[in-house]
């Protein structure tokens, strides 16, 4: 799996594989257990989405942004049960792919990711934001564009929405910003997922398996200054 994460390292952003490398990733943590299972899980979500969204425009819908969501939606949400784990925000297992698999539960980089790998499957421009404190997607198809929540089970996000959240994560003098809707690139996704798990090991006082995390964000990102 290290092996893996460090070749990530090499290729440029556009040659990473979501999917592959957060699996990757979570393995770091689970010695002995085999991707397969969890591989064939992601490419099923992305094949669900296309036969849903294919059979919706047989029956007269016309493709747009909001049908894709809806499509992401019914099946990651739906359909395969997925859900913010707000109850255990905490949990080490919402940051590992893996376990977030397995439990149906995670955090928002960890639903996006769901959301990116099932939506660029289906070959549809789908972007993750840099919203401070909170991962938001964006759709966009023929200039429509949607902001979604991946964690409130893709609820749509206006700007009073976005402003709310903002003063929510910053405090109530913080203000919506251009720099906050920036496309996130693929390895900064990943390093923000790590990030996560990396915060919760070391409030922990897990500093051992902390280290593995910066190591592993050194190797998918040499570049990375903040891992040194």
């Amino acid at each position: 799996a290290f092996q893996y994460v460090r070749y990530a390292g090499t290729l440029s952003d556009a040659e990473i594989d979501l999917a592959e490398t957060s699996l990757a990733l979570a393995l770091l943590f689970l010695p002995g257990v085999r991707p397969e299972r969890y591989r064939h899980h992601l490419r099923k979500l992305g094949d669900l989405v296309a036969e849903d969204h294919a059979q919706r425009l047989r029956s007269g819908e016309k493709d747009s942004a909001a049908l894709r969501l809806s499509c992401l939606r019914r099946v990651i949400h739906e359909q395969q049960g997925y859900t913010g784990d707000s109850e255990q925000y905490d949990d080490l297992q919402n940051a590992n792919m893996i376990r977030v698999i397995e439990r149906r539960r995670g955090l928002p980089v960890a639903l996006g990711i769901l959301y990116i790998v099932a939506a660029r499957r289906c070959g549809w421009q789908v972007e993750g934001l840099s919203f401070p404190g909170h991962f938001l997607l964006r759709i966009e198809m023929d200039g429509e564009r949607l902001i979604i929540d991946p964690f409130r089970a893709g609820a749509e996000m206006d700007a009073a929405a976005l402003r709310g959240l903002l003063k929510s994560i910053a405090g109530e003098k913080a203000e919506l910003s251009h720099q906050f809707y920036a496309p996130v690139p693929t390895r900064d996704i990943l390093i923000r997922l790590q990030n996560n798990l990396k915060k919760r090991l070391i409030e922990q006082e897990e500093y051992a398996q902390a280290v593995i995390v910066v190591e592993a964000m050194e190797a998918l990102a040499p570049a990375e200054y903040r891992a040194l």
